[in-house]
């Protein structure tokens, strides 16, 4: 925002998913994690990816997989290639966030 907040939105797609362990794939696609792109399955894991892209964002004002085309998007997110976050991000975090976004 102008004045330096942060909001967090797109809360329309909730469904429980403990009695399958899994739900059927819906969302944003920059948000989606690799378990989404190779087995159409959404799993607990798949939220902790979305919450540490959104985490990285907040940090750099980026994506964390960026590229040109939602094709390369995709790909990027399945190997978890993604841009180092900056140096003055603290080790710990770091570490949080590098496991947030790695393929399960």
């Amino acid at each position: 925002m102008e004045d330096g907040t942060a909001r967090l939105g797109d809360f329309g797609l909730a469904k429980d998913i403990s009695v399958e362990g899994f739900a059927t794939v819906a969302g944003t696609l920059n948000y989606q994690a690799a378990e989404v792109w190779l087995t159409g399955k959404m799993y607990f894991s798949s939220d902790l990816f979305a919450v540490g892209v959104c985490i990285y964002e907040l940090i750099t004002g980026q994506h964390p997989f960026a590229a040109s085309s939602n094709n390369e998007i995709i790909e990027k997110i399945k190997i978890g290639d993604f841009k180092a976050l900056p140096y003055w991000v603290p080790v710990e975090l770091k570490e949080i966030i590098i496991a947030m976004l790695n393929p399960v």
